[in-house]
């Protein structure tokens, strides 16, 4: 049996300068209840996803990871894709390093 899917968020308490800074590390995970292998009865931590940017074009989503794979094949050193609300693509713009 499995818990529902939950994010994964971890906080330093050790770093006295920033203890209370919050990371999302954009795995999603549930509790599985079930016995492991080793033979410990305690809930698992199941990992069922990761969230992801996507860029919407004609419908179709195309994840962040796809899009740097695809821009490097060009010579552009640091861009930024600005997508507004609506699915229209704003700008790409290619800064100088």
């Amino acid at each position: 049996m499995s818990g529902r899917p939950g994010k994964i968020l971890a906080t330093s308490l050790y770093n006295f300068v920033f203890s209370f800074v919050t990371y999302n590390m954009g795995d999603m995970v549930a509790l599985e209840y079930s016995e492991c292998l080793c033979g410990r009865k305690e809930p698992l931590l199941k990992l069922v996803g990761q969230e992801t940017d996507f860029l919407e074009l004609n419908g179709k989503k195309i994840e962040s990871s796809v899009l740097t794979v695809l821009i490097s094949k060009f010579d552009i050193g640091q861009y930024q894709i600005i997508q507004e609300t609506g699915g229209l693509l704003h700008h790409l713009e290619d800064y100088e390093g």
